[in-house]
């Protein structure tokens, strides 16, 4: 264990804070959050990852990301098919 990670583990017991918070899910939490933010993988590369196998492991889906990914796609097929949005539009409220 480096020293930067032990440090981080010592600060979070100090804090009394649960032994599953560590640095590694600091990283999980940020990529989500750029995910949230629409960041595209050469942002996130930016500010952290180093390789696109990177944001692989750290990012992960958020409820939001997939409520906005579906409304899109379903807002899509609706143009296609020429329906009505009234699904797409309740999905949000």
């Amino acid at each position: 264990m480096s020293p930067f990670i032990r440090r981080v583990a010592e600060i979070r017991d100090a804090a009394g804070l649960q032994k599953k918070i560590t640095f590694r899910s600091f990283r999980h939490g940020d990529f989500a959050a750029g995910g949230d933010a629409d960041l595209s993988d050469a942002d996130l590369n930016a500010v952290g990852a180093k390789t696109d196998a990177t944001l692989d492991i750290y990012r992960k889906g958020t409820m939001e990301q997939r409520r906005r990914a579906l409304t899109r796609l379903l807002d899509e097929r609706s143009k296609r098919a020429h329906l009505s949005t009234w699904t797409t539009r309740n999905l949000s409220a």
